[in-house]
């Protein structure tokens, strides 16, 4: 969502051409004005004091007449600048000064997976909500080339994020568990990571993938798309292999 919040340099050059135009205009017609009064007075009054003033004006108006005009004609032969569009601030980021950037952002994309900074796999959450937040538009652009990417993609997502959520669960029970249970915990969070960093890696090599379809789409490179996107494909089967194997992990610690 776009929006235009003020005068920017496209708007402020129209308003001064509008501005010399009317100005150029104005002057054209006093000077017409004061012109034609002065023709008409000097034959039939003779010369005199007045007369002189209305040929001063009538010259001083033509003066100015030309002058406004010629400023015109220059701002019109300026290019005109191109629009800046500003993004419109979401609901996250008005309430991010009040409830803080991370519940601005757990606002704005509620699908979004968080983890404590001090996490192994911080990162890597961060990376899949990039990535998350672009492929689907990279898959829309695709057309009939996308085929059942788009499902596939979505599920995927879906099974790294509740990867994800599980990994943050464990880092939960990990700042207040008690000593013993402390190696257990560790070991199924390392085994969490792990799978969700090999998760996250191919699901950000299918964004890249589907980037680089796309501009093979707007290049014309169909022959090069299908292969792009076969390669794309399987990158996600393996994901999902490994995604899927991520649960016997779970069970095995009492993770849930």
């Amino acid at each position: 969502m776009f929006s235009f919040n003020g005068p920017d340099a496209r708007a402020r050059h129209l308003r001064d051409l509008r501005k010399a135009r009317n100005r150029a205009r104005a002057w054209g017609v006093w000077a017409a004005t004061v012109g034609g009064s002065a023709l008409v007075a000097v034959p039939y009054a003779g010369l005199g004091l007045p007369d002189i003033l209305w040929a001063g004006a009538a010259g001083g108006a033509t003066a100015m007449a030309l002058l406004r005009r010629r400023d015109h004609r220059e701002l019109a032969a300026a290019p005109v600048p191109e629009p800046e569009v500003r993004r419109a601030l979401t609901i996250g980021q008005r309430l991010a000064p009040l409830l803080g950037p991370r519940f601005g952002a757990l606002i704005d994309h509620p699908h979004r997976v968080v983890l404590p900074a001090g996490s192994p796999g911080a990162e890597a959450a961060q990376r899949l909500n990039n990535a998350a937040r672009v492929l689907p538009q990279m898959l829309d652009r695709l057309g009939p080339y996308r085929g059942q990417l788009p499902a596939e993609a979505e599920s995927a997502h879906v099974a790294l994020r509740d990867l994800g959520n599980r990994l943050a669960l464990v880092e939960r029970t990990l700042a207040s568990a008690a000593p013993e249970a402390r190696p257990a915990l560790l070991a199924a969070r390392d085994d969490l990571v792990a799978r969700f960093v090999e998760g996250v890696d191919a699901y950000e090599a299918l964004t890249t993938a589907a980037a680089e379809c796309v501009a093979a789409v707007s290049r014309g490179g169909e022959d090069s798309v299908s292969v792009r996107l076969t390669e794309a494909a399987d990158r996600l089967a393996g994901m999902s292999y490994g995604l899927n194997t991520v649960h016997e992990t779970t069970r095995q610690y009492d993770v849930n």
